[in-house]
């Protein structure tokens, strides 16, 4: 759980806004806000399933870098839509839903749990959201 909450902790900036320097051509990384979680192909054990994920820009700056993997414990997985930010002069605010595919294979049957980072609590600490995921086995040929 600490290396969780350090990892959100140097990567769990929220984006509310471009930078109002001429700064050149900077950017910084953290994670964007998931709003939502769809089921979308879910396989059985061993074949590639895929969840929508639904996360937030708030300006014109910011764009969907990568799905990060935080944690990974019996069968919970705890997950982060990493965006960039770049800085300068052309960055208008413009809040926006944005839907990305997250595919995953599981190596073994049973009940997922997906936390992807939703944002802050008001004492500051991290908000996930949830989506259970039911994996079956595979059957066996007839």
């Amino acid at each position: 759980f600490l290396k969780l909450a350090i990892l959100l902790g140097v990567f769990g900036v929220l984006f509310t806004n471009c930078l109002g320097d001429n700064r050149g051509d900077n950017v910084i990384y953290g994670f964007l806000v998931t709003t939502k979680i769809e089921q979308k192909d879910i396989k059985p054990v061993g074949e590639q399933s895929k969840l929508n994920i639904t996360y937030t820009t708030t300006n014109t700056c910011q764009a969907f870098v990568q799905i990060q993997v935080a944690k990974n414990e019996n069968n919970v997985v705890d997950l982060g839509v990493v965006g960039s930010q770049k800085s300068g002069d052309m960055c208008a605010d413009k809040v926006e839903d944005k839907t990305v595919e997250y595919a995953f294979t599981p190596t073994k049957a049973g009940t997922y749990t997906f936390r992807f980072w939703a944002g802050k609590n008001s004492d500051n600490t991290d908000k996930f959201i949830e989506e259970k995921v039911e994996i079956k086995a595979l059957e066996p040929a007839k």
